[in-house]
């Protein structure tokens, strides 16, 4: 389960609190996002949508225009 919110610190609190569910960032993800765990059990991971990140060499459908419009 990918869970997208803006606030990722508030929600795994939240979460912590409500369903007893782990919270660390994965670090081997290029996205640093957290991974929710239960008992040691990777269940998912929290994407903070507040800043989104692409990969390298991907691009918007925004940037392509500007791209087309530009030459």
């Amino acid at each position: 389960m990918d869970v997208k919110v803006r606030d990722p610190s508030g929600t795994a609190a939240f979460l912590s609190e409500a369903l007893g569910w782990c919270f660390a960032v994965d670090e081997e993800d290029w996205r640093q996002a957290t991974k929710i765990t239960i008992e040691g059990y990777r269940i998912g991971r929290v994407s903070d949508n507040s800043r989104p990140r692409k990969a390298l060499g991907w691009e918007t459908p925004a940037e392509r225009r500007h791209k087309i419009l530009a030459a």
